[in-house]
């Protein structure tokens, strides 16, 4: 079998697991959200209307620290909706799945042993070099 092949057969294998089916469900969960999308569509305009406003010759800087405001209003009520909480944290744990096949994938390149190589991840706390927490 050839190394595509079976890069293939790990991507289906990913798809069977529990947390692929779980960050599904809350993408879907999240994307059928009607009031949610209405408040990211919302977050959106808002964004290029204070990209618009920095932009011109004679900007308003009263108005461009309102809009900042409403936008961070539209922020907070989003990361607080129920389906984004849910959404964030299934992310998180494809994200680490993810990366940590990516590690040891990497490590084998790097001419690790495939049989012994560890994903694991400590934190020194500065974050400059981080791939990424979770």
């Amino acid at each position: 079998m050839d190394i595509i092949r079976m890069t293939r057969e790990l991507g289906k294998e990913l798809q069977k697991d529990e947390r692929y089916i779980a960050y599904m469900k809350a993408k879907t969960a999240n994307d059928n959200d009607e009031n949610l999308q209405n408040m990211i569509h919302e977050f959106e305009m808002k964004r290029m209307e204070i990209s618009m406003e920095s932009g011109k010759k004679d900007k308003d800087d009263s108005r461009i620290d309102t809009l900042n405001g409403e936008l961070q209003n539209l922020y907070s009520e989003i990361m607080q909706n129920e389906n984004m909480i849910e959404f964030s944290v299934k992310r998180d744990e494809m994200d680490n799945l993810l990366s940590q096949i990516n590690t040891i994938i990497t490590m084998c390149a790097n001419g690790e042993d495939p049989d012994t190589c560890e994903a694991t991840h400590s934190c020194s706390g500065n974050c400059g070099s981080c791939g990424g927490c979770h």
